[in-house]
């Protein structure tokens, strides 16, 4: 009797003893960075970009002036398993409609708080200006959502429309 007591006990929980939690999004701010944000002493001597802690993720690789929006984490990115993805939907203000970004994590995914996504290269606003609205989501291998975040105008996009 009391081995099925224990048996049904450790079942029933087996399914909360396996879910895992995965980092979550604290807050994302945007901003400009241009090249000498990005330029630490080390890179002199070795020609390697030191990204000092942080995931840096571009839309143009090559390119590092661009608009970024910096995702704090409440844990380390490590603990994201590898294939972990990032999208972006966002509203640029040289452009009509919505536009849609996704990328990896590197592998193996460092130890990092902080993931700055880049708009660089053509993806860069003009004029150093900020995106109007934007949502950013981690999502595992098969798709299924890590976390999220949104700015404020992400739910109202089509204000304009209303007058």
């Amino acid at each position: 009797m009391k081995l099925g007591l224990i048996l049904l006990l450790t079942l029933g929980l087996s399914p909360l003893l396996q879910a895992r939690s995965y980092p979550e999004i604290e807050y994302v701010r945007g901003r400009y960075a241009d090249d000498t944000v990005f330029k630490r002493v080390s890179e002199y001597f070795d020609g390697e970009e030191n990204q000092s802690g942080k995931i840096i993720l571009r839309t143009d690789p090559s390119q590092r002036d661009g608009y970024y929006l910096v995702l704090s984490l409440d844990d380390d990115a490590s603990d994201y398993p590898e294939g972990t993805r990032i999208g972006l939907k966002y509203i640029s203000p040289d452009q009509k409609g919505e536009i849609v970004k996704a990328t990896s994590l590197p592998t193996p995914i460092p130890d990092a708080s902080e993931i700055w996504i880049g708009l660089t290269g053509e993806d860069a606003p003009a004029d150093q200006k900020p995106v109007v609205a934007w949502m950013v989501v981690i999502y595992s291998p098969k798709g299924e959502v890590y976390t999220h975040h949104k700015s404020f105008l992400w739910e109202h996009p089509d204000v304009e429309k209303q007058d």
